[in-house]
């Protein structure tokens, strides 16, 4: 793996960031939102960076959707649910 990393990288250090954010988009892009906006369509969902943001209650659901779609790649990630936090003045 380090091997397959250090070749992405040569020539332009920022090739495998570039990359990685690529196949990150097209898996929340072209798998896990179609599917929530098809299953859910009244559901808010929103994209930061490599987070979802739903409204309260429904966290727990947009995870098991995004770790169905990665079961099918093969893939087992740890996906939280976490609050979201905002700021008081």
């Amino acid at each position: 793996m380090m091997a397959a990393m250090a070749r992405l990288k040569r020539g332009d250090y920022r090739r495998l960031a570039h990359l990685a954010q690529r196949i990150e988009s097209r898996f929340m892009f072209g798998r896990v939102l179609p599917r929530l906006m098809t299953e859910e369509p009244d559901l808010f969902v929103s994209t930061i960076h490599d987070s979802v943001l739903t409204t309260t209650g429904n966290g727990e659901y947009v995870r098991q959707v995004m770790l169905d779609e990665f079961a099918k790649l093969g893939v087992s990630p740890v996906v939280r649910v976490e609050p979201c936090r905002t700021e008081s003045p």
